[in-house]
C-alpha cells in the first residue's frame, strides 16, 4: 500500500468532519438512554441539518 499524500490528505479532512457528526449520533444515543424527548428531538434536528449541510456541500 502506497501512502499518497492526496490520500492521507482526503482521509484527515474526512476524519475531521466526521468527528462532529459522531458526536451528535452518540448524544442521541445518550439522550435516548436517559428518557430525554425533548434533547433528542433537538439533536436529531441538528443531525438532520449537518447531514443536509453536507449533501448541499457535495452536490455543489
Amino acid at each position: 500500500m502506497a501512502l499518497k499524500p492526496y490520500a492521507v490528505l482526503m482521509l484527515g479532512l474526512f476524519l475531521l468532519i466526521l468527528t462532529p457528526v459522531l458526536r451528535v449520533v452518540v448524544s442521541i444515543y445518550a439522550f435516548i438512554k436517559e428518557k430525554d424527548r425533548l434533547y433528542t428531538w433537538i439533536t436529531t434536528a441538528v443531525l438532520v441539518i449537518l447531514i443536509g449541510a453536507m449533501i448541499i456541500g457535495y452536490l455543489g
